[in-house]
């Protein structure tokens, strides 16, 4: 990694909510990246409601990451391209639910190299199961009796009453 020309990774998701799986993955990126972007996606077309709003998911991620300053959580609009050249991202890690060997995944995976560049190196996380995980518990989040749980730890952490 350079100090001239930091190499900065985007991971974009929905992130709801983030998991184990993600923060593995985050973290196993920042052994090539010296910054690296959690970005959550708005996305307008995508057909479940979500648990958490945008604005929550973030907050969770900067909440992970706290202490980390190499991590930044942010929220972003439109194609995953436009916000990976607007931060000038050379990185792009991903978090996926389907099998590499999918040959639409493949074809995704192929589509995002070209738009991004031949030197941008794609992490696809998971060493084996991980990137399943995050989707199994994800799922699982949905139907969890006491999910408001969850939403009052996120009031606590804005209010400043959580422990250290």
């Amino acid at each position: 990694m350079s100090n001239t020309h930091p190499v900065i990774a985007i991971y974009p998701g929905s992130f709801d909510p983030i998991t184990r799986g993600h923060e593995d993955i985050a973290r196993r990126t920042l052994r090539i990246a010296d910054r690296l972007i959690v970005a959550v996606a708005h996305t307008a077309s995508q057909t479940k409601t979500g648990l958490f709003t945008v604005e929550e998911r973030v907050e969770l991620i900067r909440e992970v990451f706290a202490g980390d300053d190499r991590v930044e959580a942010a929220a972003f609009h439109g194609l995953l391209v436009d916000f990976a050249r607007q931060k000038g991202a050379r990185a792009v890690a991903l978090s996926i639910v389907y099998p590499v060997d999918d040959p639409h995944m493949r074809n995704e995976i192929s589509k995002l190299a070209q738009l991004l560049g031949p030197s941008t190196p794609i992490l696809v996380g998971g060493r084996g199961a991980p990137s399943y995980r995050g989707f199994i518990e994800e799922s699982g989040a949905r139907y969890l009796p006491d999910i408001q749980s969850l939403r009052n730890e996120l009031e606590a952490i804005r209010a400043g009453e959580r422990e250290k």
